[in-house]
């Protein structure tokens, strides 16, 4: 007979202590939505198997929408728009496959069209100066 006795149990609690502070620190430590100073969500958007996918959204410190567009797996696809602090909208353009390829238009306060180049695959192929009203 040995002087000590073997007690398989203390296995359970080492195990279950270890699990709960790996549990209690992925917890604590994973990343935080982005804020401004004021507390204002700096951008929203959904990462799919580590690639933004679906819409995501930029926002001024005011709360205005600054940038705004689609991810398809981590590439830029459809309509992109950015705006002004106050809400007005800067340029548009269009995705396909991360890159331009379609109309990208810059607007003047108002959200008055002032020029529009044309793109196929990120190079212009035609640009125009339109008449402000």
């Amino acid at each position: 007979m040995s002087l000590f006795s073997y007690n398989s149990s203390h296995k359970i609690i080492v195990s279950i202590a270890i699990l709960s502070a790996v549990a209690l620190h992925t917890i604590l430590n994973r990343p935080g939505q982005p804020t401004y100073e004021n507390g204002q969500v700096k951008q929203s958007g959904s990462v799919v198997n580590g690639h933004n996918h679906g819409v995501w959204t930029w926002y001024h410190p005011n709360g205005h929408r600054k940038m705004q567009g689609r991810f398809v797996r981590g590439e830029r696809t459809g309509l992109w728009v950015t705006f002004a602090p106050d809400g007005d909208t800067l340029t548009t353009g269009f995705y396909r496959n991360d890159r331009l390829n379609g109309d990208y238009t810059v607007y003047a306060p108002g959200d008055q069209k002032v020029h529009v180049t044309h793109y196929v695959e990120d190079k212009p192929v035609s640009s125009a100066a339109l008449e402000q009203h």
